[in-house]
């Protein structure tokens, strides 16, 4: 009697539960939570990003780092330079041989790209000395608010429009990060400024570093799948990543944790030393930072519970479970799908085509210095000698790119001729 009392109160609960989360919202539920992984094509991840990285890189495409930073080593990379360390998320951890690794790759001449919500104070006290603010460094400063704009505040992109971000479908309140203007000085080996957000607070700086240079960035969400699907924000990434250099890029996907345990990581490295903090993240853990919040506590065992009831019920069955195997699926097509959806899917072939074009001369500019006002016959020239690309195909470039540069209409055989010749010239270039 009691074991039926027992499973009739466990069926009522799960019924309650399922009833409560089917019953919550009726319309479609996306997940808005802020992943930042590639693999993900949620509105928070990095599916488009990387993609488009892959596409629009020359130097081998790009690498996945693994947890000790083994690829970054000195000896790996043969003392190459102009290589690239790209990290994007909430907040980035390294234990002491990464840090290590990562300072030493910088230092020797290669560039590390980290764009957070808060950055760790032991490596910003390494990169960065007191020469500006009589305080320790603490961590990003944030400001609460629905909507920010962005913008690039550098010499090369004069003509850097305003770019509007804000957090979920609703716009949300955001706590959006920022660097303390007084750790900008007019010392040469101070932070650089390079971006605004609403023409006041920096959220993007350059930093020397030896031979190399770290590019700090406090607004993640703006790489995200939601925000690189709109034409604004997919321009803002490109123009901040123009900033990398022309080497591989080393992607890190692996040292992220959230910005709650970073703050508070940085806090306590502030009041009891680099050893006490570093023992304490590591020995808190995941689980001990779902504890300590009410609602993922509360979920946390709602979800234990779930799997004892699962568990009691499974032991009555006669028959072993038969797995249902799922078609094979073609996770490209999803790709193309998605990415069509900003140009190419509303046959806006004159938009992609003029982008490919500005890409084209971005690259010429911080390659081989040279200006791309006048693309006359002195600078076909100049950049024939510079690239090693025959005179032939740089000529076709230049005279379709004339033609298709304020044309009020691009036909798709026009587009992918264009295409062709502009990979004829990554290709061959050196």
């Amino acid at each position: 009697m009691d074991k039926k009392v027992f499973i009739i109160a466990g069926v009522a609960l799960l019924l309650l539960l399922t009833f409560a989360v089917f019953n919550k919202s009726r319309k479609p539920n996306y997940n808005w939570r802020e992943s930042y992984k590639v693999k993900e094509k949620s509105p928070y991840g990095l599916h488009i990003l990387k993609e488009v990285m892959n596409s629009y890189s020359t130097a081998g495409g790009i690498i996945d780092v693994d947890k000790k930073l083994e690829v970054l080593a000195i000896d790996s990379l043969q003392n190459l330079r102009n290589n690239n360390f790209v990290f994007i998320g909430q907040a980035i951890h390294f234990d002491s041989t990464a840090f290590d690794r990562l300072l030493a790759f910088v230092e020797n001449g290669n560039t590390a790209f980290i764009s957070s919500s808060s950055i760790p104070q032991d490596l910003m006290e390494q990169i960065y000395p007191q020469i500006c603010y009589e305080y320790d460094w603490e961590d990003y400063e944030t400001m609460t608010d629905t909507t920010v704009s962005v913008t690039l505040y550098h010499p090369q992109f004069p003509d850097s429009s305003e770019v509007n971000y804000y957090y979920g479908k609703e716009k949300k309140e955001y706590r959006w990060s920022y660097i303390y203007g007084d750790y900008f000085c007019d010392s040469i080996i101070s932070l650089t400024e390079l971006g605004l957000i609403d023409d006041t607070y920096v959220n993007f700086a350059k930093k020397e570093y030896g031979e190399g240079t770290f590019y700090l960035h406090t607004t993640p969400l703006a790489f995200t799948n939601y925000h690189m699907l709109d034409t604004m924000g997919l321009h803002y990434a490109e123009n901040v990543f123009s900033h990398l250099d022309s080497g591989q890029i080393f992607w890190d996907e692996t040292h992220k944790i959230s910005a709650a345990v970073s703050r508070r990581k940085n806090r306590n490295y502030s009041g009891g030393g680099g050893n006490t903090a570093n023992n304490k993240l590591i020995s808190e853990g995941p689980l001990s930072y779902i504890l300590s919040n009410k609602s993922l506590r509360a979920a946390w065992y709602t979800l234990l519970a779930c799997a004892f009831f699962f568990l009691l019920f499974r032991t009555r069955r006669k028959q072993r479970v038969i797995p249902v195997l799922e078609s094979n699926r073609n996770t490209s097509l999803d790709f193309i799908s998605t990415i069509g959806s900003l140009y190419f899917m509303q046959n806006d072939h004159m938009k992609l085509t003029q982008q490919q074009g500005r890409l084209f001369l971005n690259y010429i500019r911080t390659h081989y210095d040279l200006p791309t006002q006048n693309l006359d016959d002195k600078f076909q020239e100049r950049l024939v000698a510079k690239s090693n690309v025959s005179e032939e195909i740089i000529s076709k470039i230049l005279k379709l790119w004339s033609n298709l540069k304020d044309a009020n209409f691009v036909s798709e055989n026009s587009m992918v001729d264009f295409y062709k010749l502009l990979n004829q010239f990554y290709k061959n270039c050196k």
